[in-house]
């Protein structure tokens, strides 16, 4: 199982809860990022900028040291591309810019096709769908062709007609890392990592288990109720853990009041954290005792809503 992600099509990753349950899913993030936007910045939103400063958590990913590896890529595009030109499906009016150092060698030839056009340099313009198609298969061969042990990822994606695999993780991650509302900084991101480096692995080997067993499904609706049934499943559990939470809490303290939600694991910080030490790892022992099966995704999950 692969432990980090690529991001694609864009340069900049949007400020989401989607890109914060990723940060805190995968082990690493990469984004495909030209070295001229790299050194120079002014394409980086802030974010960006910040998390190109994270090595464990972010890294650039620059096509031209791929060169090589990307040759097969770089000709099988051109077939798409020259079909794309017979076929009549060139939009002019609907165009995304590209850079050259992700297009490489081929900017002659695309240029020469009408595929691209020439914007400011190094900046061309594409066919939004051809151009989507081109970081798609980008990502693909950079996944394959090197040592990222990373998987695609976008946030931009089609469903199609039979759920496909990101499709399906997308839909289980938003049932199974419930977020507190409103953007979590990085720093806390770090933090929550840094406290869940063994917990995590387990939980993605959950997702890789329910995204494999929604894709048993063979038709749309056998797997839409097969997302519905696992999506029940966790909320269930995950309100019995609370639950048992609760009454264990319950039981052993009459004066002390925290949130329920996010206590377990070390979810708690400041004053009160240190009030409680003592009696949160007798808790956890318990809950853990109750909960053994799926102690470590159930956690995870309920840590998440303080994070």
């Amino acid at each position: 199982m692969r432990e980090n992600a690529l991001y694609y099509p864009y340069i900049n990753i949007p400020e989401s809860d989607w890109l914060m349950k990723r940060l805190l899913y995968w082990d690493k993030m990469y984004s495909i990022v030209p070295y001229q936007v790299k050194h120079c910045e002014t394409d980086l939103s802030p974010l960006m900028m910040e998390l190109k400063e994270d090595k464990e958590l972010f890294e650039f990913i620059m096509p031209l040291d791929y060169t090589t590896e990307l040759e097969s890529f770089r000709e099988s595009f051109l077939d798409i591309a020259k079909y794309f030109v017979k076929e009549g499906k060139i939009n002019k009016n609907n165009t995304t810019k590209i850079h050259i150092e992700k297009i490489g060698n081929l900017s002659s030839e695309l240029l020469n096709l009408g595929v691209i056009k020439n914007l400011t340099y190094p900046w061309y313009e594409m066919d939004s769908v051809l151009a989507n198609i081109f970081m798609k298969n980008l990502a693909i061969d950079l996944c394959t062709k090197t040592n990222l042990q990373a998987t695609p990822l976008t946030n931009d994606i089609e469903f199609d007609s039979l759920l496909n695999d990101s499709v399906i993780k997308d839909e289980i991650l938003n049932f199974t890392m419930p977020l507190p509302s409103g953007i979590v900084d990085l720093k806390k991101i770090r933090e929550f990592r840094d406290r869940n480096k063994d917990t995590v692995k387990e939980y993605r080997r959950k997702i890789e288990k329910i995204t494999l067993t929604v894709l048993n499904g063979k038709t749309l609706e056998e797997r839409k109720d097969l997302l519905s049934s696992a999506k029940r499943d966790f909320e269930e559990d995950l309100a019995k853990l609370n639950h048992e939470i609760s009454r264990l809490w319950m039981n052993q303290s009459k004066h002390i009041v925290v949130p329920l939600v996010g206590f377990v694991g070390g979810a708690l910080t400041g004053g009160t954290l240190g009030a409680v030490v003592g009696l949160s790892t007798a808790v956890i022992s318990n809950v853990y005792d109750v909960t053994k099966k799926e102690k470590n995704v159930l956690t995870y999950a309920t840590n998440l809503q303080r994070i």
